[in-house]
């Protein structure tokens, strides 16, 4: 890809309104993947999808990969609606031959790969007695697995000033009681200073970000699961949006900006890093493990 492509116009993010002006040209002419990109279909956007829709509006073509290619599609629908660039995937990450053929998907559609971020995941339900090797193994296949398949398929094709970035999550650090899911967060923050290290000489950098308890499909999802009412729900929020210093819920949005940035060139001298974008949750004393990320 030339430089020449323009970003996207038209971006609108309610809960942050200056995101969009920020964002403008800072990936023009790049190409990137993003796992876990679907839309959801839900009325509050995924981390994958935000981070897939902000990217492209930054400038870069985007690959949108995701195992449902329903909501893959719908991605690809909003970017191209706006004007960007992207094509979707469709991928399974258990299997090595599925991730490969996305990646190579989309080298051939766009002649590069320069920024790749792993955000696709799934959530157990695992607590430490009761859960059962195939749920933690099924789990970490997809969260830990999927990340070093995606990130095994892209190596070759990433050059000079190429970055990755792994989405982690606050629950490797304070614990959400969730065991086979932090498990796999805590792992991703391991791999992220190897692949550092092992990669840094080719000009390759890997960073991870690793979210609180932003306000995503997931984590409403569980609040349902749980029996929550739609009152109680908004009750949770508004409790946990007062329990993080900043005293503003986190949205997905939060997160792509994060990775934007790590994903940039403003971010050139930064590797085998993990940034926490929580509001300051992590430094809270007495923190409270609810569901989330």
């Amino acid at each position: 890809m030339d430089g020449s492509v323009s970003a996207p116009r038209g971006l609108v993010v309610p809960e942050r309104p200056q995101l969009a002006d920020r964002a403008r040209g800072r990936l023009s002419g790049k190409v990137a993947l993003v796992t876990g990109a679907g839309d959801p279909a839900d009325s509050v956007p995924s981390i994958g999808h935000a981070i897939a829709v902000l990217l492209a509006h930054a400038g870069a073509a985007v690959a949108v990969v995701d195992v449902d290619a329903a909501a893959a599609q719908r991605t690809v629908d909003r970017i191209t609606d706006l004007g960007g660039r992207a094509i979707a995937a469709l991928a399974d990450l258990r299997s090595r031959e599925s991730v490969e053929a996305a990646v190579e998907q989309t080298a051939s559609s766009f002649g590069a790969l320069d920024v790749v971020v792993n955000a696709a995941a799934v959530l157990g339900d695992a607590s430490t007695l009761d859960a059962g090797d195939d749920e933690i193994l099924a789990t970490l296949d997809v969260n830990l697995m999927g990340t070093i398949r995606v990130s095994r398929a892209a190596l070759p094709r990433l050059g000079s000033r190429a970055s990755i970035v792994h989405i982690g999550s606050l629950g490797a650090f304070r614990t959400f009681g969730k065991l086979d899911y932090e498990a796999s967060k805590g792992a991703l923050n391991a791999i992220v200073n190897t692949m550092a290290v092992e990669y840094g000489a080719r000009g390759v950098r890997v960073n991870g970000v690793s979210p609180g308890q932003v306000w995503t499909p997931m984590g409403r999802r569980r609040l349902v699961t749980l029996g929550m009412s739609r009152a109680e729900i908004e009750a949770h929020r508004e409790t946990r949006a007062r329990g993080v210093p900043l005293q503003i819920e986190g949205s997905a949005w939060d997160v792509a900006s994060a990775v934007l940035f790590l994903a940039s060139d403003d971010a050139m001298w930064i590797t085998g890093q993990n940034l926490l974008v929580d509001g300051g949750q992590s430094g809270v004393v007495g923190y409270l493990p609810t569901a989330g990320n």
